[in-house]
């Protein structure tokens, strides 16, 4: 049975059968003798910043890399190595369609197919990730997509004339997922320093500890409008609540550009019709943010939307 995976760093969606079998972010620790990837990664990049990668997927080619490893020479080899782990999550490798971010270039599609190939999911098509997406409802006969990857905001203009086509991608750098973390982990560490004097990005650990319940917070703040963080400190625990508002105010710059790009380049004259990936769409404030464009309909797309999209084009 074919599978499907969305090249999204992120988090890499693996599918299966309309459903979605295997998920990581595009992440990596370099410090052994192989790349360790994913989710065990993502908890000790904080601890050892100078050993972590996380453009391998954006930057995917066979250039040396910059710092010197044991681990992988390229970012190819990363790639590989996470492709692996994720067929090892899925039960096991076998044919998969690809759907690809719109920058990648000839050269780096030609290393994907290579590494896919090495890894046991050879690539039997590849589609671009926001037509993939676009496949799971009707298109009108303009529509842009929001997406977002570890580094980038990414929006697409969509076109439906006789058959589904990408006009053109805008990238928005440093207004992706990590630069919204970032944000978020700071205004929390600023919290902290108001309330209790004590500064968790004081250490490495206590920087990862923020990192590392980012995720559960925000699902609470975005089910119940506010959470307790608790952190241990000098033989105790220490607590700050943190409410919605702060975290929509930490990302207020990135949210307000990304929504200035999708005015400019909407359609003079006509209805907006934007979709929306669930990433963005749980960004504390940002729907509502988007409410405000004038004229618009916004639909959010399911988790693993490009993945589930490309079965489709099976």
């Amino acid at each position: 049975m074919t599978l499907a995976l969305e090249i999204n760093d992120a988090g890499l969606l693996l599918a299966r059968d309309g459903q979605v079998v295997a998920e990581e972010p595009g992440c990596a620790m370099l410090d052994g003798r192989e790349p360790q990837t994913g989710t065990a990664a993502l908890g000790r990049m904080r601890l050892d910043p100078l050993h972590a990668e996380t453009r391998f997927w954006q930057d995917l080619g066979t250039a040396p890399l910059q710092r010197r490893s044991q681990a992988a020479g390229s970012h190819a080899e990363i790639a590989h190595a996470q492709l692996v782990a994720l067929a090892g999550a899925a039960g096991g490798g076998g044919d998969t369609l690809y759907a690809v971010p719109p920058w990648y270039t000839r050269e780096q599609l030609a290393v994907l197919l290579g590494v896919a190939r090495e890894a046991g999911l050879p690539a039997v098509g590849l589609v671009d990730a926001a037509l993939a997406a676009a496949a799971l409802e009707p298109a009108p006969e303009f529509a842009l997509q929001l997406e977002m990857t570890l580094q980038r905001a990414v929006v697409t203009e969509l076109e439906h004339a006789g058959a589904l086509r990408r006009a053109r991608s805008e990238v928005l750098p440093q207004h992706g997922w990590l630069a919204l973390q970032q944000a978020w982990v700071d205004a929390i560490a600023a919290a902290f320093v108001r309330s209790t004097r004590y500064d968790p990005l004081h250490e490495a650990a206590g920087e990862q500890r923020l990192w590392d319940g980012l995720p559960g917070w925000l699902e609470a703040v975005e089910r119940d409008g506010a959470v307790t963080v608790e952190l241990p400190a000098a033989q105790t625990t220490i607590a700050v609540e943190v409410g919605r508002e702060l975290l929509q105010e930490a990302a207020r710059g990135i949210c307000d550009a990304v929504a200035q790009s999708l005015q400019r380049v909407r359609p003079a004259g006509a209805p907006l019709h934007l979709r929306v990936s669930h990433r963005w769409a749980r960004v504390p404030g940002f729907m509502p943010r988007l409410a405000e464009l004038r004229d618009s309909e916004v639909r959010v797309l399911p988790r693993g939307a490009a993945a589930l999209g490309a079965l489709a084009f099976e």
